[in-house]
């Protein structure tokens, strides 16, 4: 029982008391005993002070009750409605087909019906109503993880089917979307032969909700296989415009009167306005309940037309409402500046913020906010945070705008375009504590670098992806590093740019290594090393033997590592590249440790630290180097300095968002606890380290963390 209901019941038990002495003293009449006045007093007093305290435990576990959010993986958007009306009948049906097994046997359930008919708006307020009512469902009917993707690039619009961007193509974008909401960073990192056993084992770790958005523009036929296949206890739920034998099927049709009558009271209150019934109805007849042509010709109503002029316009064949509807809107802000940004925002895949469109529009700082705002008032975009957005449907009307403009508009815009996103990325530059600005935009320069490979802006790609280079290594999507590199290497080819081909090679032979694929990490740099030969480029040549000697140290030939690692550092120093002198000196000093020679490991490992410093007090090189200097003393015993460098290691890796620095800190305070007896401790940080590293698909030190955890075991036997 709750404190809460302690009290409760001790207010119960002093009301029954007193109701005794009120009846005790109505016997007494004048002559009742003062001594039951007195306590009637007293009772009355307790009465009042554990109500108070009452209301104040109450008061204190809904505020506690309120704070407690569980932990749910997932990436599902932003409704785009302020209150989900309708559809009840469809929604019971679907959560009583989501129940898990055996109370549903049904394990892919597909939504299927028109465009513009709300499929994806249902499906979301499914998913959604999971995420917010996580409490208060049965423990065996939550989902632990709701995975949204969406292949969507049509819909039902003014002029029929219009094109919108379609962020699903393959099996490898649903892989992708598992990975990151999954945070299961070994998928993207893995070929892509072991892909489809990860994800299938990622799935089937806790209760999972996929979603495929609009699975009939999905041209891979791997999908259907992989849908069909999803392991348990996950659930999937696709909207299509066809129905699929797989599954089982809810079709949706247009909402009921009533329905569509709820959801237009809920627009025009949302905007402020009143339709007469007869209005409503005539909307709801000329619309055939379809929710996007309610929301959006309430919209237009808002934006100044008389209810006749809407209505008269729905009356039109049903492709040409999206048109009329916006067309008004349009012809209002037509060649003035916030059709500009309105064409401007067309270019960017997740939304962009006010300075970007301010670029790519190329307007002052005061004619750009002005249109932002004219803009947001003819409900043509969204502001979200600092963000600006537009629905699909606006998204898809504008599209088909610019693609009617003159080239010079479109040209003008996709220079600007992409000339924002390099100039962006030069800013940020190659530093870690920037990782979370270009992670915010990733996707709209992944999508300028596509475009610039499909329009053959060769030299414009080059220059992103030598930018971008650092983004993917550093956050681990290897499947972009590796595609992006591969196409770069070959452009550079054909272009006979050698010298970038020969960072491309380098940058293949360090995703190589991290593998633990030496053979063909080994290829890759030695094609780079006979590039930088021919350009007599020092600091080049230098890192390239550092990771010839890095992989000879790998498989263990000490003697050739040495070699070219000395031959490394000989050609760093002659360029005077500190940066490169101090990558050199460590792999110089793990290599001293690995032959016992420890006084020689710390002296080079100081001397990389200075040299690191100098440029910088954040960086991976320098958890690297903490990490080092604590194996060291680790090593000579010096326990104390051990910890020190260890915990140095971990704070910067956290500080960095390094997930393999911060595991490799750990696995090293965990040998250290283990050496002094805190072994309770040493089991727990090497549980987290070797999570980190499997996640990471970090092979061999995934082997190093895995011997570690088993000397630990055998402790705690003892």
């Amino acid at each position: 029982m709750s404190r809460s209901d302690d009290l409760k019941q001790l207010v119960a038990n002093h009301q029954r008391r007193l109701q005794k002495l009120k009846e005790q003293q109505a016997l007494g009449g004048v002559s009742t005993d003062p001594r039951i006045l007195l306590e009637i007093e007293d009772v009355q007093e307790e009465i009042k002070n554990l109500r108070l305290e009452l209301v104040e435990l109450e008061e204190k576990e809904k505020e506690s009750s309120d704070n407690t959010i569980p932990k749910i993986y997932h990436n599902l958007p932003q409704p785009d409605y302020e209150q989900f009306v309708g559809r009840q009948d469809e929604l019971r049906q679907i959560y009583r087909l989501l129940r898990p097994h055996p109370k549903s046997r049904h394990f892919v359930i597909t939504i299927d019906g028109i465009g513009g008919i709300g499929k994806s708006t249902l499906t979301l307020e499914v998913a959604d109503s999971y995420r917010r009512n996580y409490d208060q469902l049965p423990e065996d009917e939550r989902f632990e993880a709701i995975i949204w993707t969406s292949a969507k690039q049509t819909s039902l619009t003014a002029d029929g089917i219009v094109s919108r961007p379609q962020s699903l193509n393959t099996l490898d974008d649903i892989y992708r979307a598992i990975s990151i909401t999954l945070e299961r960073n070994d998928i993207t990192r893995a070929r892509s032969e072991e892909q489809h056993e990860l994800v299938r084992y990622a799935l089937a770790q806790q209760r999972t909700l996929l979603i495929v958005d609009n699975l009939e523009t999905v041209d891979d036929d791997r999908v259907m296989a992989f849908i069909s296949e999803v392991p348990d206890p996950t659930k999937v739920i696709v909207t299509t415009r066809h129905r699929l034998n797989i599954a089982y099927p809810i079709r949706l049709q247009g909402m009921t009167e009533a329905e569509a009558l709820a959801l237009i009271e809920d627009e025009t209150q949302r905007h402020g306005l009143v339709l007469s019934e007869d209005e409503a109805r005539q909307l709801n007849r000329r619309t055939g309940g379809v929710p996007l042509a309610i929301v959006w010709s309430v919209a237009q109503i808002g934006r100044g037309y008389n209810v006749e002029t809407v209505l008269s316009r729905l009356g039109k064949p049903t492709h040409d409402i999206a048109r009329f509807c916006f067309e008004g809107a349009v012809e209002r802000i037509r060649h003035k500046e916030p059709y500009i940004l309105l064409m401007a925002l067309t270019l960017f895949s997740t939304g962009a913020s006010r300075e970007g469109l301010g670029y790519v529009a190329d307007l002052p700082e005061l004619d750009r906010d002005d249109g932002l705002i004219e803009l947001e008032r003819l409900s043509l975009i969204n502001k979200v945070g600092n963000r600006f957005q537009m629905l699909p449907l606006t998204l898809l009307y504008s599209k088909a705008e610019l693609d009617t403009q003159g080239k010079k508009l479109k040209e003008s815009l996709r220079n600007r375009w992409v000339e924002y996103w390099l100039n962006f990325l030069r800013e940020q530059g190659q530093k870690y504590e920037n990782l979370e600005l270009i992670r915010q935009e990733v996707d709209n320069i992944l999508s300028a670098m596509d475009w610039c490979l499909t329009k053959g802006w060769y030299d414009r790609f080059i220059d992103f992806l030598e930018k971008m280079n650092f983004y993917l290594l550093a956050t681990g999507d290897w499947s972009s590093w590796s595609k992006y590199l591969t196409q770069g290497s070959e452009i550079a080819t054909n272009l006979n740019r050698d010298f970038d081909q020969a960072n491309f090679y380098m940058w293949l032979s360090s995703m190589r290594y991290y593998q633990d694929e030496l053979e063909e990490a080994e290829e890759f740099v030695e094609k780079a090393i006979h590039i930088y030969k021919l350009h007599q480029n020092k600091s080049e040549l230098a890192l390239a033997w550092r990771r010839l000697g890095s992989i000879q140290m790998k498989r263990g030939e000490f003697a050739s590592a040495r070699e070219n690692l000395e031959k490394a550092l000989t050609l760093a120093q002659e360029a005077e590249n500190k940066r490169y002198i101090s990558r050199i000196q460590r792999q110089l000093a793990k290599l001293d440790m690995e032959e016992g020679q420890y006084d020689s490991a710390k002296a080079r490992l100081n001397q990389a630290r200075e040299l690191r410093e100098q440029e910088t007090e954040l960086s991976s090189g320098l958890t690297y180097i903490y990490r080092l200097l604590g194996q060291v003393s680790f090593k000579q015993q010096d326990y104390l300095s051990a910890r020190k460098y260890f915990a140095q290691s971990l704070e910067m890796g956290q500080r960095i968002s390094s997930q393999h620095d911060i595991a490799e800190a750990k696995q090293g305070l965990a040998e250290l606890d283990l050496a002094v007896g805190e072994v309770d401790r040493a089991k727990k940080l090497i549980f987290e380290a070797i999570e980190s590293l499997t996640k990471l698909g970090m092979k061999g030190e995934l082997r190093k963390a895995e011997k570690l955890l088993g000397q630990i075991q055998t402790q705690l036997n003892e």
